[in-house]
C-alpha cells in the first residue's frame, strides 16, 4: 500500500469518525434497544407493503441497533427486548421513529463514506499494480 493510498483512505474515514463518536457518546444502550424495537414494529406493520429495498434497510438498521445494545449492555437481548417491547407496545412511537431514522441515516452516510474510501483505495492499488 502506498503512503498516498493510505492517506486517502485514512482521510475519508476520519471525516466519518466524529459522527460515529457522537452517536456512541450521545445514546444509551436502552435508547439503542428502543430503536431496535421501533424498527421491528415498523417492519411488522409494513411487511406486506414494503419493498425489498426498504426491508433490507430496516433489517440493517435493526442489526445495527441490536449490535450496539449487545456491545454495551449486560442484560440478555431476548429478556431486554421482551420487557421493553411490552412497555412500548400500543404507545405513540412517532418521536422515537424520527430519532432512530435520523441515526440510521447518519450510520448509512458513514458506511457510504467508508465504502467510497475503500473503492478509491482499491482503484489506486489496482492502478499501481499494473
Amino acid at each position: 500500500m502506498t503512503v498516498r493510498a493510505f492517506a486517502s483512505f485514512a482521510a475519508a474515514l476520519a471525516l466519518a469518525a466524529p459522527l460515529a463518536a457522537q452517536d456512541n457518546a450521545q445514546y444509551t444502550p436502552e435508547q439503542d434497544l428502543d430503536c431496535a424495537i421501533v424498527i421491528s414494529m415498523v417492519l411488522a406493520a409494513t411487511r406486506a407493503n414494503a419493498s425489498t429495498e426498504q426491508e433490507k434497510g430496516l433489517m440493517t438498521g435493526f442489526a445495527y441497533f441490536v449490535g450496539r445494545y449487545e456491545a454495551a449492555a449486560g442484560k440478555p437481548l431476548d429478556l431486554a427486548m421482551s420487557e421493553r417491547y411490552k412497555e412500548l407496545y400500543g404507545t405513540d412511537i412517532s418521536a422515537r421513529q424520527k430519532v432512530c431514522g435520523a441515526r440510521m441515516q447518519r450510520m448509512g452516510q458513514r458506511m457510504q463514506t467508508a465504502g467510497a474510501a475503500l473503492s478509491a483505495l482499491e482503484a489506486e492499488l489496482g492502478a499501481a499494480a499494473q
